[in-house]
This record gives structure tokens, sequence and C-alpha cells, in this order.
């Protein structure tokens, strides 16, 4: 029951929402080749079904070393730089960017799960 209520609180402040905007940090881990590879960017969100999330590549310092450990290893992963992407939401389709090749893709919405319905 408690986290119901939880939940339920979450959803109704949630619905408050009608324009966000921030700052993220990705991070992929590679397990199996012991790598963390690192990007940033902006995101922005405008009720109900319009976004855009900017992501791109973080360069190191020379030396630079990640903060996760290989467990078997003992070994720092290795830092790599995340590429350069970007998602468009326009409520009618989401456009995936690729600047580095200068190709997107665009995957129409139906119809049906235009404006509210999205989530």
């Amino acid at each position: 029951p408690k986290l119901l209520a939880i939940l339920k609180k979450w959803e109704v402040e949630s619905a408050k929402i009608q324009v966000l905007q921030g700052e993220h940090v990705r991070t992929e881990l590679n397990q199996v080749f012991s790598v963390e590879k690192r990007s940033k960017g902006l995101f922005y969100y405008e009720a109900p079904d319009k976004g855009r999330f900017d992501i791109q590549a973080i360069t190191f310092e020379p030396g630079q070393k990640s903060e996760i450990v290989d467990p078997t290893t003992q070994q720092p992963y290795e830092l790599a730089t995340g590429s350069d992407q970007g998602w468009i939401c326009t409520g009618a389709e989401i456009l995936i960017l690729n600047p580095k090749e200068k190709q997107f893709e665009v995957y129409p919405i139906p119809q049906e799960m235009r404006g509210q319905n999205i989530i």
C-alpha cells in the first residue's frame, strides 16, 4: 500500500509538468572488454508528446581513468568517448540523428499512440 501511494503521488505530480529541460550524462559499460564510454548532452520535453535528446561525445584528459574497476583484473575500465547522436519526437514521428554520418532515421508514430496516448 505504501508503494502504491508513492506511485500515485508521483503520477499526479508528474502530470503537472508541461515543460522540462536539463543536462544528462550517458554511460555505456562493455563488461566483456572492460570499456566505459561516456557522452553528455541536453534533454527537452514538452507535454504531452514532444521531446529532444542530444548526445555529445566527451573527450578525456590524457591518463584519466575510469572509476569502474573490473572485478576480475582489479584494473580500472578503459575510458572511451561515446558517439554523437540525437533523438527528436515531434509528436507524429521520432527522428534518430547521426551527425557524424549526416544521416537520420524516421519512425512514424501511429495515430492511436500520439498525444496523451504516447505514454
